[in-house]
């Protein structure tokens, strides 16, 4: 999985599945799922998910509520 990250990321290598781009706030989190024996791939792939969710999140302004004329 190659995402473009808005934020710096490291790549990963997953042996037998490819590079992987983890954002490097979530590195450690990632690599703890990935670290194990065997690796626990469905909570690795939660943290990227959770990862990508933030990353995606837009901050906006709260609207004027009280507008002068």
């Amino acid at each position: 999985m190659e995402r473009k990250w808005n934020r710096e990321f490291v790549w990963v290598e997953i042996p037998q599945t490819g590079n992987v781009t983890v954002p490097e706030d979530y590195y450690d989190r990632f690599s703890g799922k990935m670290g194990t024996a065997p690796p626990d791939y469905a909570e690795a792939c939660k943290v990227l998910v959770e990862a990508a969710a933030a990353d995606s999140v837009v901050a906006m302004s709260a609207p004027d509520l009280n507008p002068r004329l």
